[in-house]
């Protein structure tokens, strides 16, 4: 029987919550600001609004007297930016300046970017007040027409569009070109820089190339740390409900409840017409049924979890945890002088101690920069966590992505997110484990937590039991021993030792509501092994019964011994060999060639895993030659993969040609998935522009990229696999959702190939997820179907589909180790 919570919310308090995380529009920045000063809150201010006053106001300022400059005539520099920003009032141009830099300095992001995306918002202002000006009586009858059918933002925008160009409209709407925005960001960015030091443009390496992206100050990233302040602009725009989300039953305006925010798109980021029009004829009432179960299930914040988390956050300490400060750049190396001309500076020191400390000093940043990425995100869940503590149950809308995926609206807390947001999160709602099958899930789910997956069930079981007094221990003093830090995903881990403990002192009776879980093996080479009934691949990842869990990634290593073995009078296969090759070589090419790994990325996954097992302190037997032996691996672990999973490469090469054949047509690519959702791929050639900017003095050469007519063959050929088997698992996703609710589960933790439920329900799970999969596969030729679904001038110059092989599709029920 279920231990329901009862609720202690009304929808008047989720529109609350909805009308504050709307955060638009200068008139409430400024209400804010106003309240503020009037409570004398100073240095107490909540967050946002400690936000607004330390960035808005100082910014708006320096946006009004460049303005006010520009006007008089006064000399300095003109810049294109000023005839758009004067049609705006300084205070709506700064709040949205500061909103989408809080953003882009939280995530670490470019500076084109964040510029256009500066630019575009301020675009859709002046678009909008153009229409409103110019004939407002239409449009408060349109939005009040839209905001009845829920339509979404991008609906609305190209509603307003269409009306103004109809012939007896006469109503012109301003358009600012991408090159525009970029320009009208960038000094945008440049008067925040100027105002308030609140962020800093670096310049960071990504392989051969380099990056502008934009980051907090030091000063100010310490400020946002401050647990003291609740940032309310650091908050996500779509947070968690606090009541169940609207049910989705069209193509927009499921999830949230009021209209302070806008509404959502079931299918986000649809922007081609195409795409929009098979959406509108396709019968979408079972993949909404799914989706809306999913989005039903309540939540609540782990409160243990919670405390230890913010305690070790609070004291700064590193326990599973970022790292809270930066790491020092390395002093530079001996005979290095302090000079104003980089040359001299450098003149004294060998070129090697030159390039060596460059390599560190870059690897020095780039950390740094990941770093306080992670800190700050792990600051806006806590955040968010602490927030929502109290509540009975909160709720996670979601959408669908364009291949049909389901993920959580809301950013950073969510079922979907870090083993750090997971671990806050267990189903408001628990059932009672009464017998040995379900005590099994739940003991099974912290071995796998751990990192102890590879073994069969029992050994799994065992392994919890052997450590029953260290758990108990733990979860009474969780600081005292930190074993716990060290499993994969330490902090759910955590989660599940406060659990089980509590199982084990209760016993049967206990009402556990820790999502438990099962997760494919290597899922997108299981659905391209179901699809093409190969039993080989089928058997390397588990969709074939056997007594241990077949590990995929060992078949490769071994096989690459196997070719290494068959060339040792070769120096280097011999010093391979005695390197030793194993899984962890072999996991990431492995794991990425379903979703469109190549060789060349094949290679550079091999050179990490080397270079990793170096510094860990295998020695180099190589020495110089170092690189053209780990090449000689890379093309043996390339081949070997090929032996293994030998239909999941002829279905990917297939599919390959015929997106270059539909490309030669120039046709994009759809097609229809078993629960119904019709996917959608259209990859466009892009033209570069560099265009040259002004950034704090000094001449900046950014790339602009604009969408051009046709449409790239080599990013569709290069996509059409991941984007297929993605679709595939979206598919297999919301068909086990569907056999579950026949079933009486009603709570899901579902992440596209990792699919949770109580551990009460959890063998009912288990058993649905596999008769989903047969089932599918059983009743669809995907390929097949593929095909059938491309334009007739297409399909008549494809080669025939692959040849199905003998794997009897049905074993996968008596599967164990299908889902584990």
């Amino acid at each position: 029987m279920l231990n329901s919570l009862s609720v202690d919310c009304s929808p008047s308090k989720e529109e609350q919550l909805e009308l504050a995380a709307k955060d638009r529009g200068a008139q409430r920045v400024r209400k804010q600001v106003e309240t503020a000063k009037r409570k004398g809150l100073g240095a107490d201010t909540p967050g946002g609004v400690a936000l607004v006053k330390r960035a808005i106001e100082p910014l708006s300022k320096v946006i009004q007297q460049s303005l006010d400059d520009a006007a008089s005539g006064k000399a300095g520099r003109r810049h294109v930016a000023m005839k758009t920003l004067s049609q705006l009032p300084a205070e709506l141009s700064a709040y949205f300046t500061t909103r989408e830099v809080i953003s882009a300095a939280i995530e670490q992001a470019g500076l084109t970017a964040t510029a256009i995306k500066i630019g575009a918002s301020l675009e859709e202002e002046l678009r909008l007040a153009a229409f409103d000006k110019q004939a407002p009586a239409l449009y408060g009858t349109i939005m009040r027409q839209l905001k009845e059918r829920g339509a979404g933002a991008g609906h609305a925008r190209r509603v307003f569009v269409y009306a103004a160009n109809k012939d007896n409209a006469n109503i012109e709407l301003p358009s600012i070109s991408k090159t525009e925005k970029m320009h009208i960001g960038v000094r945008l960015i440049e008067m925040l820089i100027e105002a308030t030091s609140f962020v800093e443009i670096v310049t960071v390496r990504f392989g051969q190339k380099t990056k502008s992206i934009i980051r907090p100050t030091d000063h100010v990233m310490k400020w946002l740390e401050d647990r003291n302040l609740r940032a309310e602009l650091m908050a996500p725009a779509y947070a968690p409900m606090v009541v169940p989300p609207v049910d989705w039953t069209g193509l927009s305006g499921g999830g949230y409840i009021s209209d302070h925010l806008r509404p959502l798109p079931l299918v986000k980021a649809c922007s081609k017409k195409q795409h929009r029009e098979l959406l509108e004829r396709a019968d979408l009432s079972r993949v909404m049924e799914a989706l809306n179960a999913i989005q039903r299930t309540p939540w609540k914040i782990n409160r243990r979890v919670l405390e230890v988390m913010s305690s070790l956050w609070e004291q700064g300490s590193e326990i599973a945890l970022p790292r809270r400060e930066d790491q020092h750049i390395p002093p530079k190396p001996p005979g290095h002088v302090v000079h104003v001309d980089r040359e001299v500076a450098w003149a004294n020191v060998p070129p090697e101690a030159k390039k060596a400390w460059m390599a560190a000093a870059r690897s020095t940043h780039e950390n740094n920069a990941a770093s306080r990425g992670k800190r700050l995100s792990l600051s806006q869940i806590i955040r968010t966590a602490e927030d929502l503590r109290d509540e009975g149950a909160i709720y996670f809308p979601h959408q669908l992505d364009f291949r049909g995926r389901a993920y959580a609206v809301p950013v950073g807390l969510n079922p979907q997110g870090s083993d750090h947001a997971k671990a806050l999160l267990t189903f408001a709602e628990g059932k009672p484990i009464t017998n040995a099958r379900a005590a099994g899930w739940l003991a099974i789910n912290g071995a796998n937590l751990y990192g102890f997956d590879k073994a069969d069930f029992d050994d799994r079981i065992g392994w919890v039991e052997e450590r029953q007094e260290l758990i108990l221990r733990t979860a009474d003093e969780p600081l005292a021993d930190l074993w716990w830090t060290e499993a994969d995903k330490p902090w759910c881990f955590l989660a599940w030792v406060f659990e089980y403990a509590a199982f084990l002192r209760e016993g049967y009776g206990f009402v556990s509501s820790l999502p438990v879980s099962a997760d494919g093996s290597c899922n997108g080479l299981q659905h391209f092994s179901a699809m093409l009934r190969d039993p080989v691949g089928g058997a390397a990842v588990n969709l074939l019964p056997g007594p241990l869990p077949a590990d995929i990634y060992q078949r490769v290593a071994d096989r690459v011994i196997e070719k290494l073995r068959e060339e040792q009078e070769d120096w280097k296969a011999r010093g391979w060999i005695d390197f030793g090759i194993d899984r962890k070589l072999t996991k990431r090419p492995v794991m990425v060639l379903p979703y469109g790994g190549t060789f060349k990325s094949c290679m550079d996954y091999v050179r990490a895993a080397v270079r990793e097992k170096i510094k860990d302190g295998k020695e180099n037997p190589f020495g110089d030659e170092i690189g053209e032996a780990t090449t000689m691996l890379s093309r043996h672990v390339w081949s070997s993969i090929s032996d293994v999973v030998v239909a999941a490469r002829v279905a990917m090469d297939w599919l390959q040609k015929c997106a270059r054949i539909a490309t030669k047509h120039g046709v994009p690519i759809s097609w229809t998935t078993p629960s119904g959702f019709p996917a959608f791929q259209s990859y466009m050639d892009l033209t570069q522009r560099r265009v040259k900017t002004r950034l704090q003095g000094s001449l900046v050469f950014l790339s602009v990229l604009e969408d051009s007519d046709t449409i790239n063959g080599s990013k569709q050929a290069l996509a059409i696999s991941p984007n297929f088997v993605h679709s595939l698992d979206a598919a297999a996703m919301m068909e086990t959702i569907l056999m579950c609710i026949d079933n009486g589960i009603t709570q899901f933790a579902m992440i596209h190939d990792s699919y949770g439920t109580v551990a009460a329900d959890m063998e009912k799970l288990a058993a649905c997820l596999r008769h989903a999969f047969v089932d599918m596969y059983r009743d669809n030729h995907v390929l097949q179907q593929f095909l059938d679904g491309l334009p007739e001038q297409v399909r008549a110059e494809c080669p025939p589909v692959p040849p199905m092989g003998s794997l009897d599709i049905a074993q996968v029920i008596e599967s164990d180790f299908f889902f584990a």
